[in-house]
Formats: C-alpha cells, structure tokens, sequence
C-alpha cells in the first residue's frame, strides 16, 4: 500500500455515532479485521488481548439495560428507545477488556496501550471492508450489569470498550487536529 492509500484509509476511519440498520457484516470479515488487530505493538509480549464477539441474544439483554439506565436518566420513551437502538442498529458489537495486574501498574499501562493500537488496527481493517466503528467507553460499558451479561469477572479484568461495527448512515466529519508545529518540539 503506498503512502497516499494508507493516508486516505485513516482519514476515512472515524468515529460513527448512527449505524444502518440491518446491515449484516460477513463473519469471515469481522474475523479477518480481529486477526489483524493482534498484530499491535505489544511490549514483553505478555499478549493481553480478551475480546468478547457479543451474541444477538446478548446484544438484546444490553439494549434492556441500556433502556433502563436511560430511564432512570429520566428520558421519556422515545430517548429509552433510542438508547436500545444504539445497542441494536450496529451489525455487530466486540467488547476488550483488559486482564487486571494488581500491583504491576506499568504492565498494566503497557498491556492497555496494545488494546488501544489493536483497537485501531481493528478500526483501519473494518474501513478498508466498509464498516465503522464507534468506541464506547461509558455508561453501559462500565455497568456492574453489562459485565454480569458478558460473564466478565471485574476482579479479574476491566472493560476498556465497546467496540460498535455497521455502516454508518452519513460519512463521518474529520475533526481538525493541532498542526504539526503546535505539538512536535525538535530538541
């Protein structure tokens, strides 16, 4: 790939927020985007990688907890169904989560900067198939419920995302970023 294809896939590899409905993503791409999502930088090779392919089934019992942390917000029924909807319209939905190291904080760090860049690499594979993703790390992501649902022990590992696949419904905007000068120093 040259530099200006590279270029122009991570550009177009943005933040989505509103996915298509009923797009159905081929198996056989999502487990080709995770296979490259390995290939992070990992330092001391402690390979930290738990993803979770979440089921239908399961996506369902999310959307009911999603619901009801958004009533208890206190959204009337059209922002409760909108809550369900972001966790129903992606075509598919992987969760990350990171073993947790006890005392070994640097580890910890290290092993947490691999998701990241496998979440990217994950992110720029998905784009060069035509789906995108959106990196979820509040609410519903962190609920003692949503990790009871994903048979995640919190004793064991932290949540650090949901991350959503579809197609998004418009092209995503490119947020301007620091020009080089603001943020290199030459020393």
């Amino acid at each position: 790939m040259d530099f200006e294809s590279l270029k122009s896939t991570i550009l177009a590899t943005r933040t989505v927020h509103q996915f298509e409905k009923g797009v159905v993503i081929d198996p056989n791409d999502l487990e080709a985007a995770l296979e490259i999502s390995l290939f992070a930088p990992n330092h001391k090779l402690t390979f930290p990688w738990n993803i979770l392919h979440v089921s239908e089934a399961t996506r369902i019992r999310l959307s009911s907890l999603a619901r009801e942390l958004a009533r208890e917000k206190g959204h009337d029924e059209e922002g409760q169904k909108k809550a369900m909807d972001k966790v129903m319209a992606p075509s598919a939905l992987v969760v990350y989560a990171l073993p947790l190291k006890g005392e070994n904080k640097l580890e910890q760090r290290e092993d947490y900067a691999t998701l990241s860049c496998s979440i990217q690499l994950l992110a720029l594979a998905l784009r060069t198939k035509g789906f995108s993703y959106k990196w979820s790390t509040g609410g519903l992501s962190c609920h003692p419920q949503s990790y009871e649902l994903l048979g995640v022990d919190a004793t064991l590992f932290e949540i650090i995302g949901f991350i959503w696949i579809g197609k998004s419904l418009k092209a995503p905007t490119l947020t301007k970023r620091p020009d080089l000068k603001e943020v290199v120093r030459h020393i």
